[in-house]
């Protein structure tokens, strides 16, 4: 069982919910254990797909926006890795909930609990905080009038190059060095393309210059890079996908194009990478190829040789690599 800084709250007295309160929960965990689940009308709200997938299947309702403009007796905030969009959520909360309703926030040491603390002490009265479980809990009420405090709103932004990111996104300020490496190594591409973990639509947008392509499946398990990815590409040839790419099922594809995350939590994790390449050579047509950028350091190469028949370093610049594998290893795709 998680240690839960919350349940043990309400547990031992420390915070108080009525089991009539209509809930928020924003940016919960999959594995989450709230006694707040037992309360009659808790709603969740995830744009992460894999975690959104699994409060899912628990029988949970989630969503992976707020809509709508109900008032609820209180939020509960889990901290973002990026504080920014932790800050946006607090934003959010602040204007669904009734004033004097509870505001609470959770977080690990590591997820900068202690910077919104500061934060959240720097701007309202009366702010709690219990640490336990090598993090801490804050809470306070909403005030009356919200409006005086700080604006942490979270919205859509446009780059110079003209395209529209969101706080929180990977390459949200500028258009990452690897993605326009990646772009650039790229031969003429056709037929059947996918774009794994496409974010924001750099990439697909790129892709799409080759007028071979007949279609492309933009991959992305944030709700808010899927968003912009719509506003930033207008092509009939793509289909938007709002999944994870490892559990995804699409294809056979003749080429996987992806810049792949090495993080969804602070912590560095290669293992997300392999996985890319790994479900890669699982929706390849048997003659297809994968192009892959990463960091230099990271630890591709491996898995690429154990996948496929033929692969290549084919630049290797800025601090980062391009790998190319060809023909799967295996190959099992029914065309």
């Amino acid at each position: 069982m998680l240690e839960n800084r919350l349940s043990y709250s309400l547990l031992k007295g420390l915070i108080e919910l009525q089991n009539n309160t209509d809930i928020v929960v924003f940016n919960p965990h999959s594995t989450i254990e709230l006694s707040v689940e037992a309360f009659e009308r808790v709603s969740f709200v995830q744009n992460f797909f894999p975690t959104y997938s699994t409060l899912k299947k628990n029988g949970l309702n989630v969503s992976p926006l707020i809509t709508g403009e109900d008032k609820v007796g209180a939020s509960i905030i889990y901290c973002h890795r990026s504080k920014t969009t932790t800050l946006g959520l607090i934003e959010r909360a602040l204007f669904i909930t009734n004033p004097g309703g509870l505001i609470i926030i959770d977080g690990a040491k590591t997820d900068g609990i202690n910077s919104i603390f500061k934060k959240m002490k720097a701007n309202f009265n009366e702010v709690n905080s219990f640490a336990k479980f090598h993090g801490k809990l804050i809470w306070f009420t909403t005030p009356k009038d919200v409006s005086k405090k700080p604006n942490w709103a979270t919205t859509f932004k446009t780059l110079p190059s003209g395209h529209f990111t969101h706080p929180g996104l990977f390459s949200a300020e500028k258009i990452d060095v690897g993605s326009m490496l990646l772009a650039n190594s790229l031969p003429e591409l056709s037929g059947y393309v996918a774009d794994f973990g496409a974010g924001w639509g750099y990439l697909s947008g790129k892709i799409l210059e080759n007028s071979e392509v007949k279609k492309l499946d933009l991959i992305e398990a944030d709700y808010n890079a899927i968003i912009a990815s719509q506003r930033n590409i207008n092509d009939s040839r793509v289909e938007f996908l709002w999944n994870d790419v490892n559990t995804f099922s699409g294809g056979p594809y003749d080429y996987v194009v992806s810049n792949p995350p090495f993080h969804i939590s602070r912590i560095p994790d290669p293992d997300i990478g392999k996985e890319f390449i790994t479900r890669a050579k699982k929706l390849l047509k048997p003659s297809g190829a994968v192009f892959i950028v990463a960091n230099r350091n990271l630890p591709y190469e491996g898995v690429m040789r154990d996948n496929f028949q033929i692969v290549d370093q084919i630049v290797a610049e800025d601090g980062f690599k391009v790998l190319y594998g060809r023909k799967p290893k295996n190959s099992t795709v029914q065309l």
